[in-house]
């Protein structure tokens, strides 16, 4: 479980490109500033993402990292990358902050369908604040 102060979009959806099975890649860079330890920090984007009514099943549409399994088929399949994020932050009362970034993409053969995914997450993950979610 992580209080997350807030999780931002540092971009608008984009296309980076298409995979070996000629899918379209969209993409979003997200950042977030957390209290406490964030282990789970991929799957509570996911978590959040379907608190959020963006339906996303880990392991069957939705992946974790780099070297995830991703199915051949049409899609969309989300995949989540953590990117390391930025050194913590210090409060004033003493209080520690994480500071997290990931990079969300969609693949789909078709073009509207990652498109309209890739910003249902977007809309979903930016701007939240002050948000508890548990895995």
């Amino acid at each position: 479980m992580s209080t997350y102060l807030w999780i931002l979009a540092d971009d608008r959806p984009f296309v980076i490109g298409v995979d070996e099975n000629n899918r379209t890649i969209f993409s979003v860079n997200v950042r977030a500033r957390t209290q406490g330890d964030a282990a789970d920090w991929m799957m509570e984007i996911i978590q959040h993402l379907n608190d959020s009514g963006v339906a996303c099943v880990f392991g069957v549409d939705t992946f974790v990292g780099p070297a995830a399994d991703i199915p051949s088929g049409e899609g969309p399949y989300i995949q989540i990358n953590d990117t390391g994020g930025f050194e913590p932050t210090e409060a004033q009362g003493g209080e520690n902050y994480d500071n997290l970034a990931a990079q969300v993409t969609v693949r789909a053969t078709d073009y509207d369908l990652a498109d309209a995914k890739i910003r249902a997450i977007w809309k979903a993950l930016d701007g939240t604040r002050n948000t508890t979610v548990t895995v």
